[in-house]
């Protein structure tokens, strides 16, 4: 590298010597048949050689990393490579990498390809998915009202249980009403026979009284006719 900028520096001062052409000369000079390309100003000087050493500085480093990459593992046993090279040793060279890439890419590829097939996959089971859920959201609609005229029929029976509780109980209430009335009846069937019963012994009784009445009346008129005669 310090060669090559050696060179950059004494390169146009031979070129001078060498070709008269390039040395420097005014515009109005007539001692050269071709006119002089027109040199820079000498305040653009130091610029210049600047701006050419940098530009040869990046050329040199563009090389060196070029080459570096380029050659080989086996290549960075045998040459020393600079510290700020030593992490280039990670790396394989630019073919190598290049074959890396290109399996890399048909590995990518293929992965893409049997993840397109995956996704399509997918899609046909959430399509049969979606299908099937349709149909058990129309299968739980039907049970729901099914449900619900189940549900209905439950109302409706709990009502008829609640009104055949009801004539039960009516009817329960008036057996008993019949039962009192039964009994009713036999109280009053029981003193129309005492009553009866009463009224045939008043009635004998009555008889008797009259009997024993006429009985004595009777033993009494004759002597009421001795004391007449």
């Amino acid at each position: 590298m310090l060669l090559l900028l050696l060179l950059l520096q004494l390169g146009p001062v031979s070129v001078g010597n060498v070709f008269p052409l390039f040395a420097g000369k005014e515009e109005g000079d007539v001692d050269y048949p071709i006119p002089m390309p027109p040199c820079p100003k000498p305040d653009m000087v130091v610029m210049s050689w600047t701006l050419a050493l940098l530009a040869s500085w990046f050329i040199l480093m563009a090389i060196t990393i070029i080459g570096v990459m380029s050659c080989p593992r086996q290549c960075f046993g045998i040459f020393p490579v600079p510290g700020a090279f030593q992490t280039i040793r990670s790396y394989p060279c630019i073919f190598s990498a290049m074959s890396t890439h290109k399996q890399h890419y048909e590995l990518l590829r293929q992965a893409n390809e049997v993840q397109e097939e995956q996704v399509a996959m997918m899609f046909q089971k959430n399509k049969v998915l979606r299908e099937r859920t349709e149909a058990a959201l129309r299968e739980m609609e039907a049970l729901r009202r099914e449900n619900i005229l189940q549900q209905r029929a439950i109302e409706y029976h709990e009502t008829l249980r609640q009104e055949s509780q009801t004539l039960h109980e009516e009817n329960v209430t008036l057996y008993q009403e019949i039962v009192a009335l039964f009994q009713q009846k036999e109280m009053l069937h029981q003193e129309m026979e005492t009553l009866s019963l009463a009224a045939t012994t008043d009635d004998a009784a009555t008889a008797i009284t009259a009997a024993a009445s006429t009985t004595t009346l009777t033993s009494r008129h004759p002597h009421d006719d001795s004391r007449d005669i």
